[in-house]
């Protein structure tokens, strides 16, 4: 069933991304389909498809017992004691106006939340601790003489992308 539902919901994700109709995606449809928060327009269907699901009494947003009930369905028995954490996310972190609902860009937050200031910190480690020379960019050396620290980072997959041809590695 979840296969189901995957496949209806990029079905709709790859329409809306498609805007020439071609039924092909060239690369800046492709991009904002992979990266839905990217686009006003394909926001519209993640949105859309979360409160088909979870917005229960159907006001169009979803408020604190929506989002429990939802985030329990997506974790295992032994993690159903996280749930007092998600109810300080959804305080504290998701429902930015304060109103006690998550709508819009809230919603949007939840389900494809931006890590672009966990990116920036890891980004400012790596430099702090392997750019030997201080001179802002790092080397070949730099980065193989600090072997550990990339492979321990989260910015290569713990090492991971380390294996692909990059050459800016």
């Amino acid at each position: 069933m979840e296969v189901a539902k995957q496949f209806r919901k990029d079905k709709r994700l790859f329409k809306v991304a498609d805007e020439d109709q071609d039924n092909y995606l060239n690369f800046d449809e492709y991009h904002k389909f992979k990266h839905p928060r990217m686009s006003d327009a394909l926001k519209v269907v993640i949105i859309q498809d979360k409160l088909e699901h979870a917005d229960l009494d159907k006001d169009g947003a979803i408020n604190l017992e929506e989002f429990i009930k939802d985030e329990r369905q997506s974790l295992d028995e032994d993690e159903k004691d996280q749930m007092e954490s998600e109810e300080n996310r959804f305080e504290e972190e998701l429902d930015k106006n304060e109103n006690g609902l998550l709508e819009g860009d809230e919603i949007v937050h939840w389900i494809d939340p931006s890590n672009e200031e966990d990116a920036y910190d890891e980004a400012d480690h790596l430099m702090e601790e392997c750019d030997s020379d201080g001179d802002k960019r790092l080397s070949v050396d730099e980065i193989i003489n600090n072997h550990e620290i990339w492979v321990e980072s989260d910015a290569t997959d713990y090492g991971r992308h380390l294996m692909l041809n990059h050459d800016e590695f």
